[in-house]
């Protein structure tokens, strides 16, 4: 079997990792691509485990600043915690916007507080909040994920029919194409050996 070396999986099998030796057999091929794509997911669960901490940390922070005034907060190591501070001109001085927002937002809270105790019923209409919300969040989830299924069950038909062309290329028509094959070579209990080409002499497909 003809395997271009350009491809990611031709990659992944010749640089990540020890090098190989000898020439390999499709089964041996694709459990190493295997085993070492499983590697690169991994690592990169764990930087987008991080980064996603990090966007947590910074959309934390940036809710409290950006309302109250003080400016966009970017929490990053090397540089200062506030990037974009929020300036207003007054009376010929620059000064923090959060000098104006904070007194509002107190006095709004102030006002918030004394009309909930003021009311009737504040227990009930508190409970009837939550029940509205805790529905119209879950329909909404709801609605989002039914789109996300159909969008994914379309996206695979319309892979699918594509993947069938042999005139097809890129990284999805080599794995498919490669898996394919492997399928095929299980089955049989016969797997050939793998012969490495240039990308300029593309593999034929396998039937």
């Amino acid at each position: 079997m003809k395997i271009r070396t350009g491809t990611w999986h031709h990659w992944l099998y010749t640089e990540f990792g020890s090098k190989p030796k000898g020439q390999p057999n499709l089964c041996a091929y694709v459990r190493r691509v295997v085993f070492n794509a499983f590697i690169c997911i991994l690592l990169a669960i764990v930087a987008i485990a991080f980064a996603t901490i990090f966007a947590v940390f910074t959309v934390a922070a940036n809710c409290v600043t950006i309302p109250l005034g003080f400016g966009v907060a970017v929490t990053w190591p090397d540089k200062d915690f506030m990037q974009i501070p929020f300036r207003v001109q007054w009376r010929g001085e620059r000064k923090s916007l959060a000098c104006f927002l904070v007194p509002f937002w107190l006095l709004s809270v102030v006002a918030t507080c004394l009309w909930w105790g003021f009311s009737n019923n504040p227990t009930e209409t508190m409970e009837l909040l939550i029940a509205v919300g805790t529905f119209v969040g879950w329909v909404a989830v709801a609605i989002l994920g039914l789109m996300a299924l159909v969008l994914l069950i379309a996206s695979f038909l319309e892979l699918k029919k594509k993947l069938a062309d042999s005139e097809v290329t890129g990284p999805v028509a080599d794995a498919y194409r490669m898996a394919k094959a492997y399928v095929k070579a299980r089955k049989e209990g016969i797997c050939p050996l793998v012969e490495f080409v240039e990308p300029s002499e593309p593999s034929p497909p396998s039937s």
